[in-house]
């Protein structure tokens, strides 16, 4: 299996959104009972990841949690930065 861990998931979906792949850079980190993900893109790339009024990115948080609560049975707060 590709997807073994949430990393690996939050990549693999957006790479099905941007143009350039191989600049996806994407760091976790746990912030307390929180995992974190500062996910790094092409300049241009932003806006389409992050969609019309978020909700792009809500989804995909979305789907972080539905593989988190599959996968892993827990449930911790993810918060994704787009920086």
């Amino acid at each position: 299996n590709l997807l073994n861990n949430m990393q690996e998931f939050l990549h693999f979906l957006i790479a099905q959104i941007v143009d350039d792949v191989d600049s996806i850079s994407i760091t976790e980190s746990t912030e307390g009972d929180a995992i974190r993900f500062d996910v790094k893109l092409t300049e241009g790339e932003y806006g389409k990841v992050i969609g019309k009024g978020g909700k792009t990115i809500n989804a995909i948080k979305t789907l972080l949690y539905v593989y988190q609560a599959k996968k892993e049975q827990t449930h911790q707060p993810i918060f994704i930065n787009i920086a």
